[in-house]
């Protein structure tokens, strides 16, 4: 037998012409199709990013990264303290991490947080925060939380919620799993500033 390409089409020289070259077009479309399938999977898997945060980082604070990132990427977060640095979560398959030790999100000032609801607020799904502080959370309504949940599923480990109003806080449609470490401690009473 031979092969010959006719307009993307192999054909084959046979005494069986027709039925070859049919069962041959259908493995020809199932290969083609096997492999974009290879190539999207590939695509999704190469674009996902490391961000870093921290002195001298491509970021300075994490809702810098929050804000650049893309679904499925991760951002490395310096340990340190990070003061009155609020963000938005909406992306999925997030991982935030902080890395040489705790990274701290800490609420210094009087005033609320300015969203109403807490220091990290997260719409996406399959969202993963480890090893990072939540501290200081307070808003007006008296439930300012570390961590507040709008939806989706997320994985907490290896953190601590420290003298917010309230740790973690989630919505009815909120699944949050907690492993290793969680601690939560909360001292003070708040009021109004």
């Amino acid at each position: 037998m031979h092969f010959r390409i006719i307009r993307g089409v192999p054909r084959i020289s046979s005494s069986k012409g027709v039925a070859l070259r049919k069962d041959l077009s259908s493995r020809t479309a199932l290969i083609v199709s096997a492999v974009e399938c290879l190539l999207f999977i590939m695509s999704s898997a190469v674009s996902a990013a490391t961000l870093t945060v921290g002195v001298g980082k491509q970021y300075a604070f994490p809702s810098q990264a929050i804000a650049a990132a893309h679904d499925g990427d991760t951002i490395a977060i310096d340990a340190g303290t990070y003061a009155n640095d609020y963000a938005t979560i909406s992306h999925n398959n997030l991982t935030l991490v902080g890395v040489g030790g705790k990274a701290r999100l800490v609420q210094t000032t009087k005033a609320n947080i300015p969203n109403g609801k807490g220091i990290w607020v997260v719409y996406g799904n399959n969202v993963t925060i480890d090893n990072i502080e939540f501290t200081g959370a307070h808003v007006k309504d008296k439930n300012g939380a570390g961590i507040r949940m709008q939806g989706g599923d997320i994985t907490i480990k290896n953190s601590y919620f420290r003298d917010n109003q309230d740790g973690i806080l989630g919505g009815e449609n909120a699944n949050v799993t907690a492993q290793q470490r969680i601690l939560a401690q909360r001292r003070r009473q708040w009021s109004d500033p």
